[in-house]
């Protein structure tokens, strides 16, 4: 099997490139991670089996900016369902509310409404659950726990594969980042 996994973060400038890799890419499973609304339409009119969560809602002011979390397949999915994720606003730390309050909401802004998404293929005669995560950038602590959550979704009668963006960088700057967050 080909499973390819991308996190398109949401000011990617290239999607005209990303739209023609995605469509001549030879996969059984390609998950998504912050597609833009926009582009998820265009990823539907593809040749695919889809199925999409919104991965994120980013608010600025009252409107929310919407991203996606976005399996395709060339496999017929036979089920699909989102995994939820806990609101964490409440329990951020003062800086963190005054950092994010502080930065443009281009690059930080409070978020809202974020999942995860999970799907049943069968390739081969095999059936198999295929998860896609987007985990928080924040407390270890709380990725664990978004980890915990999916996997409690997870089938233990079948193979399951499990796609996305960890967060799990460790680089001087992001653990600064981790810190404020």
């Amino acid at each position: 099997m080909k499973i390819y996994s991308w996190n398109m973060l949401f000011r990617n400038r290239e999607l005209d490139r990303a739209f023609k890799f995605i469509s001549e890419s030879d996969f059984d499973i390609f998950c998504l991670q912050e597609v833009p609304e926009d582009f998820l339409k265009k990823l539907q009119v593809l040749l695919f089996s889809i199925a999409s969560r919104i991965d994120v809602e980013r608010m600025h002011g009252t409107d929310a900016v919407r991203m996606f979390n976005v399996i395709l397949s060339r496999h017929q999915i036979s089920n699909s369902g989102e995994i939820l994720f806990p609101e964490y606003w409440h329990l951020l730390p003062l800086r963190t509310r005054i950092f994010v309050h502080l930065m443009p909401w281009r690059f930080f802004s409070k978020i809202r409404n974020r999942g995860g998404l999970y799907v049943d293929v069968t390739v081969g005669g095999k059936s198999m659950r295929v998860m896609n995560l987007h985990l928080i950038l924040a407390q270890p602590a709380w990725r664990l726990k978004e980890f915990e959550t999916a996997m409690a979704e997870r089938d233990p009668s079948r193979p399951t594969i499990v796609c996305g963006d960890f967060n799990t960088i460790e680089a001087p700057h992001i653990s600064i980042l981790n810190w404020i967050l």
